[in-house]
């Protein structure tokens, strides 16, 4: 298959030594509803400022320190449905409970 050259975050592709995997989530950071950036699995993810407490997609050219990496969110949705997904979709709006 040709490589695509598509974006795919960061990935896990080995462990160093004979140590015991360890995926533990260092926190839990807030998005803001007004975030229309998608960011999505294994995207690394940065403080919006030096004092906020909510996280962005970390882009190219940062020169800030990368705060973690996403692996998903909760958000509840205009109809009041909780939901829980890998990825944030830009927009808690945007997502439609079926």
């Amino acid at each position: 298959m040709a490589n695509t050259a598509a974006t795919f975050g960061f990935k896990h592709v080995g462990y160093l030594g004979e140590a015991a995997p360890d995926y533990q989530q260092a926190g839990q950071y807030l998005i803001q509803n007004t975030n229309t950036t998608k960011i999505g699995f294994g995207d690394p993810v940065q403080k919006a400022s030096a004092t906020s407490k909510y996280i962005v997609q970390a882009s190219a050219a940062t020169t800030e320190e990368i705060t973690g990496i996403f692996v998903g969110c909760e958000f509840t949705d205009a109809t009041g449905q909780p939901n829980r997904s890998q990825y944030w979709r830009g927009s808690a709006n945007a997502e439609v409970a079926s």
